[in-house]
């Protein structure tokens, strides 16, 4: 009786979300690249070219899909001939796929967890293997891959408080989804512990780290560096400020203390990149309500003596911008509902950064870099001060970022030990199909 209350359960849910979602696409431009796929109305075009060993990683969104380009590149490197699909939720999780997994065969959507969505797609592609980045578990996609043959292995494995007091709340969806789930790999102690309170058996989880840590990353060239300053206008004495990921109402406080900034250090340059593109029209709006001159990055608009201010309107560069930059500020942290985003990775390119107080969902992130003084979590009353005082002292800086950079080297190796774990599974799945081990 499960499957049927469980479908009942989620149209259920479907009824009561759609006057949301609909408002959402009509009005402020959500779901325009994605509604097709996700609600089945279109499948995507599903380019199997070996069907001997089909592979097929879900990441919903851009944090789970970059954690997973280091292992989908080992997959590649060590299986050249396998088929390997992925799979998001969002538009920007699907953008970084595309930018991120070149090494993957086909990019697209997951559709909705509705039987009559979700079968076709799998039927489709007949998977040998599930990869599921973090979290992102869904029972009827779980349940046919696995009917049809698939093996589930969740990577990078990871479980909030609040995601472990909800699931524990409804333990009958709980117990029957993770059955389907051969082995998690969870990032730390801590997440393992959780998950064996969930009722998962100690022998389905191994800790390996977190794949974040590996990120391949790619550092600007020296000419590639000097074109972005040149492109941005920035000159020799300017010090530029990159806001990543922001949400509502985090705009609006970072700029109140911005202003008192700016009285200081005229020259201080800022690009603040919002988290979702549909919100891009929504933040301009925003500023030009409060009337801040600022440039726009989509435009081709450079940083000017009267616009200090840069809205980043645009996917897929923040990395490369937080590279240009010579401080960052990884936002999400100053909104108690999002706990923060990726908070290590201006630390990747040897960049201090600064972050809020609400990192309930990257602790670990926030633990490391305080540990290694790469960073510092400040409160919104005392940003200004950090900001004034890094801008004041390079040698600070420079002492942060190299120690960012050794805390990356250091703490390598995820990729490695889930890539171990996995040999197992891939070397047991063809030798069922009887081919021969890895």
């Amino acid at each position: 009786m499960f499957p049927f209350f469980y479908d009942f359960f989620l149209h259920i849910l479907a009824l009561f979300y759609a006057p949301i979602f609909l408002f959402q696409w009509l009005f402020r431009g959500k779901y325009r690249k994605n509604i097709k796929q996700r609600l089945g109305i279109v499948l995507p075009r599903i380019r199997i070219k070996n069907k001997e060993f089909v592979v097929w990683f879900h990441a919903p969104s851009i944090g789970e899909t970059k954690a997973i380009a280091p292992l989908v590149a080992i997959l590649r490197m060590n299986m050249p001939n396998a088929t390997i699909l992925v799979s998001n939720v969002t538009e920007t999780g699907h953008e970084t796929a595309l930018s991120y997994l070149k090494d993957a065969d086909c990019h697209f959507y997951l559709p909705f967890d509705l039987p009559y969505l979700i079968h076709p797609i799998v039927d489709a592609i007949k998977p040998d293997l599930i990869i599921i980045s973090e979290t992102d578990f869904w029972y009827n996609f779980l349940k046919r891959a696995t009917d049809k043959g698939a093996r589930v292995v969740v990577v990078n494995g990871k479980i909030s408080e609040s995601s472990l007091r909800r699931f524990n709340f409804l333990p009958w969806i709980m117990a029957p989804l993770f059955q389907l789930i051969e082995l998690i790999c969870p990032q730390n102690e801590e997440y393992k512990n959780r998950f064996m309170l969930l009722g998962i058996p100690p022998d389905h989880l191994y800790v390996t780290g977190n794949l974040k840590l590996d990120e391949i990353s790619t550092p600007l060239s020296e000419k590639r560096l000097k074109e972005w300053k040149q492109k941005l206008c920035l000159d020799k004495d300017d010090f530029l400020l990159v806001i990543g990921s922001t949400h509502p109402p985090e705009e609006k406080l970072l700029i109140n203390v911005l202003k008192k900034v700016w009285k200081k250090y005229p020259h201080l340059k800022v690009a603040i990149a919002p988290r979702h593109p549909e919100r891009f029209k929504t933040v301009a709006t925003y500023l030009e309500s409060i009337k801040i001159p600022f440039a726009t990055y989509s435009l081709k608009e450079p940083f000017t003596k009267q616009k200090n201010l840069m809205l980043l309107d645009a996917m897929g560069v923040l990395g490369e911008l937080y590279q240009v930059g010579d401080m960052a500020i990884v936002a999400g942290s100053y909104t108690d509902k999002i706990g923060g985003h990726h908070l290590l990775e201006p630390s990747l390119y040897g960049k201090p950064v600064l972050f809020g107080p609400h990192t309930h969902s990257q602790l670990e992130m926030a633990f490391m870099i305080k540990k290694a003084e790469a960073g510092r979590q400040v409160s919104l009353d005392k940003l200004g001060e950090a900001i004034v005082d890094l801008i004041g002292h390079p040698e600070k800086r420079k002492k942060m970022g190299a120690a960012g950079m050794k805390m990356f080297s250091e703490a390598k190796g995820a990729t490695e030990r889930t890539w171990q774990l996995l040999r197992v599974i891939i070397s047991q799945i063809l030798w069922e199909k009887e081919k021969p081990n890895l």
